[in-house]
């Protein structure tokens, strides 16, 4: 929020001497928030499955992009001031979400992860990551009378990059590797076509990028659970690897075609530069990424298919608790009770005093018009069973 500001309110930005350092900071504080943000949420949805992943994250998208049109419509100032709070929204809607999810083991939080890292996944995410940074830095010439042109393009771009890998993963049921490698690859190729044009044509050419790369983005965050569950590490752990190496291939791209734009001359040097990017792109696909099912094993999954990572009984445990408007502490007692844990257990497993504990049980079986911890049980098996 600090950043936000220090970035966009002209109290601050023209602070005399002192913009260079205050832009300096805000660009640093938003940066660092930005990612804080976006690993807590990342990790959260890992761990519901890929398919909800998906879910979740289009409907996000369409919800930005709306909200982004709708700010456009204020003045500056009451635009700065929303746009600095959407972090702390963002957050008091986590928190809000967080607390309906079945929190991990006490004993297995922040335990330490002896796996290697997922390589596959991070040459991926590096690779098309890179072709963004290069994107964004070849096309920072557009002119000033393009930029909000461009801007709504891209927001177009990402809510058709979505909606349709809704579809595909949807309806068509198609593959990790179909979806990244016959799709989402030819489209951001076929945004560097565009670049060696004048306005509007190189402007077009970022919309088609975007759609690729927002096409790509959501595939990549529905790989997560999966490689999570299938190599038993916890959701963040993967997530922080991809989002990880896809920052760092956007600052490697960006600084490298910037460097590029300062040695093209003329017209025909940046389509030189277009093509050698587009035939970079392609052999890439073809020869370093095209055969990653039979080395990956996930090539071939179909994220719409793939178990989520919860369990019928925290699906149907997670249900009940919401039903019952159990606090976040009465949902952790309630998972412990419906694993037939006792009332020792559960203070040494939270942490808490005995008469804590009784509480929360007796709270708990009120909101659940139950009596016992068997009828408990029997409850969530029932819900369970209607799940199934």
């Amino acid at each position: 929020m600090l950043g936000t500001l220090a970035l966009s309110h002209d109290a601050l930005a023209l602070a005399g001497t002192a913009a260079w350092s205050v832009y300096l900071a805000g660009s640093l504080l938003t940066g660092i928030g930005s990612g804080i943000v976006v690993v807590l949420w990342a990790e959260l949805f890992a761990s519901l499955g890929p398919k909800r992943t998906v879910h979740y994250s289009v409907i996000a998208l369409l919800f930005a992009a709306l909200a982004y049109l709708l700010i456009r419509l204020l003045s500056n100032d009451v635009a700065q001031l929303i746009v600095a709070f959407l972090p702390c929204i963002s957050m008091g809607c986590f928190l809000h979400f967080k607390q309906s999810v079945p929190r991990p083991p006490r004993r297995t939080r922040n335990a330490r992860v002896k796996e290697r890292p997922p390589v596959r996944m991070i040459a991926v995410a590096s690779f098309f990551g890179l072709s963004f940074g290069i994107m964004k830095g070849l096309i920072a010439p557009v002119g000033d009378d393009w930029i909000v042109i461009r801007d709504i393009l891209n927001i177009v771009a990402i809510v058709g990059g979505s909606l349709a890998i809704f579809i595909t993963m949807s309806v068509y049921k198609m593959d990790f590797d179909h979806l990244t490698y016959q799709i989402a690859l030819p489209l951001m190729a076929a945004g560097f076509l565009f670049l060696p044009l004048h306005e509007p044509w190189n402007v077009i050419g970022t919309a088609v990028h975007q759609f690729g790369y927002q096409y790509f983005y959501i595939v990549l965050w529905a790989l997560w659970p999966v490689l999570s569950a299938r190599r038993n590490v916890p959701a963040g752990w993967v997530v922080c690897w991809g989002l990880l190496f896809i920052q760092l291939g956007q600052f490697v791209g960006s600084i490298a075609a910037s460097c590029t734009l300062s040695l093209i001359e003329d017209d025909l040097g940046m389509a030189m530069v277009s093509a050698f990017v587009i035939f970079f792109i392609l052999i890439i696909a073809l020869f370093a990424l095209g055969n990653g099912s039979t080395s990956t094993g996930w090539g071939f999954v179909k994220p719409m298919e793939e178990a989520d990572a919860t369990s019928n009984f925290e699906k149907a445990g997670t249900r009940l608790a919401r039903r019952c408007h159990l606090s976040p502490r009465e949902i952790e007692v309630f998972f412990l009770l419906a694993k037939g844990r006792n009332r020792a257990y559960i203070r040494e497993e939270l942490v808490i005093g005995d008469e804590t504990v009784k509480s929360h049980v007796k709270s708990i079986y009120r909101k659940a018009n139950v009596h016992s911890q068997q009828e408990l049980i029997d409850l969530l098996e029932q819900e369970s069973n209607r799940e199934k």
